[in-house]
């Protein structure tokens, strides 16, 4: 449990680093909103990034890691079982 805390923190803090860098990079660079490129490749990396806090959050909180974990397990388990079944 405390491993899938651990990673949700990590990519929250990544997509947090990686966004606070662009904007970084985008106030020093002397770059002007009048753009319509920038405007978009703005609103582009901001929802990209939404996104991906977003995701990670609601696969924390409905535990989908945790039962994609569990069904590949019980899968795994399946089939060593039938390969055992079968050699006897």
């Amino acid at each position: 449990m405390e491993n899938k805390n651990l990673q949700l923190t990590v990519s929250i803090l990544s997509a947090g680093i990686v966004v606070s860098l662009f904007i970084f990079w985008y106030q020093n660079s002397g770059i002007r909103m009048d753009s319509p490129i920038v405007s978009v490749l703005v609103a582009i990396v901001g929802a990209i990034a939404f996104f991906l806090i977003i995701r990670e959050i609601l696969t924390w909180y409905w535990k989908i890691n945790r039962v994609v974990n569990l069904l590949e397990k019980i899968e795994k388990n399946t089939a060593h079982k039938e390969n055992q079944d079968g050699s006897h």
